[in-house]
């Protein structure tokens, strides 16, 4: 199926989604006891009688997949984001210093337009990755507002109500039939699609759109369980994978 650009309140605020994918939405141990419930409020746990247990990630969508030895769970999930402060993190200074002027520009071009808004693109040209597009936004609506709300009027007041998710993997042991957190391995603006543990248990592949580029295919990446780099293995890859044994 198609990637799409999904559109929030109006074109001009946008955040990147790969949409009509499908995936498995209930996901059970190795051992048969307890099964993962994917929904889009988030990640629940049930037994083998179908009882909902304790503790659970909060968040928006959810996917999940187990490890072999039945007792981890690798789990994605989103959390909403209210303001620039709460992106700060997740941005190097250099890419901090690119929001800044991107915000910048944005804020006046907004100021001088004068056409349809639904022709307006923040980038044009397609050459600026999706997470400094979203990071500087709000950015804008934070910091670089001066005559906004004047100019756009309802559409101000939509779009300060804006919160895009920012996704989350983390790795969650089953003790005593409650989910422990233990590390967020990731964190990323794109969304983060079927993950797959490997059969050795060391490595998570997923599909997200790779990080450098402004595009809405999905990419395959894995990311090393204990720590280390993402490698994209294959780039504008088909909607399913999955490991040898």
């Amino acid at each position: 199926m198609k990637t799409i650009i999904r559109i929030a309140t109006l074109p001009l605020f946008t955040a990147l989604v790969i949409g009509c994918i499908p995936e498995k939405r209930i996901v059970w141990s190795p051992d048969g006891e307890r099964a993962a419930v994917a929904t889009p409020k988030g990640l629940f746990l049930i037994n083998a009688e179908g009882k909902v247990l304790d503790s659970r990630p909060t968040g928006s969508a959810a996917r999940c997949d187990w490890f072999r030895d039945g007792r981890r769970l690798a789990a994605v999930y989103g959390v909403k984001v209210k303001n620039w402060t709460e992106l700060t993190a997740e941005f190097t200074p250099e890419q901090t210093s690119d929001i800044e002027k991107l915000a910048k520009t944005l804020h006046d071009r907004l100021l001088t337009y004068e056409g349809s808004w639904d022709d307006f693109k923040i980038d044009p040209d397609d050459k600026i990755p999706s997470a400094i597009q979203i990071g500087a936004l709000l950015y804008m609506r934070d910091h670089r507002f001066e005559g906004l709300p004047e100019k756009l009027g309802e559409r101000w007041e939509q779009f300060k109500t804006i919160e895009p998710d920012l996704w989350h993997m983390q790795i969650f042991t089953v003790n005593q039939d409650k989910l422990e957190p233990g590390p967020v391995i990731m964190r990323s603006l794109s969304e983060i699609l079927q993950p797959k543990v490997a059969p050795n248990g060391k490595n998570l592949a997923f599909l997200k759109a790779a990080d450098s580029e402004n595009k809405e295919q999905a990419a395959l990446q894995v990311l090393p369980v204990d720590g280390g780099g993402v490698r994209i293995v294959a780039q504008n890859v088909a909607r399913d994978y999955d490991w040898s044994p």
